[in-house]
């Protein structure tokens, strides 16, 4: 019922709340970690949700250490934050993870964009403007 509430964007507050109490009940549940997780990125992006949602990731990442999809969110995560170290670490990974396991597909032009942003947000433009023509380029 959470994700359906979020989902429509009628009561995301509400959605979110649900999404919470699932998570009490499921503790251990790597799906609902990081559907609370993108939705807390996207929907309500304060310091402490955003750090909840970090919480989260690494709990889903240590349970399934090669989660593409985790340590990019993660990474998107760090950006919101301003953490671009540990964004272009963790995006890097789920770039490595997916240039090596066909089942997760290959890196998507989303994975450079955000790559070049945490470069370029770190300084480093040279870095970052390679990334972002990859992600033009595919």
């Amino acid at each position: 019922m959470g994700w359906a509430l979020v989902r429509s964007k009628r009561n995301i507050q509400r959605g979110i709340e649900k999404l919470l109490n699932a998570l009490e009940c499921l503790p251990e549940n790597t799906d609902l970690m990081t559907k609370l997780s993108g939705v807390l990125y996207s929907e309500r992006p304060t310091e402490s949700d955003l750090r909840h949602a970090i919480k989260l990731m690494k709990r889903v990442i240590d349970k399934w250490r090669k989660n593409a999809p985790a340590f990019f969110l993660k990474g998107k995560i760090h950006i919101k934050l301003k953490e671009n170290a540990d964004a272009i670490q963790a995006i890097e990974r789920a770039v490595e993870i997916c240039l090596k396991d066909p089942l997760q597909g290959p890196p998507t032009p989303n994975h450079y964009f955000f790559l070049g942003k945490a470069y370029t947000k770190d300084k480093e433009y040279k870095i970052g403007m390679q990334n972002l023509k990859k992600a033009l380029a595919l």
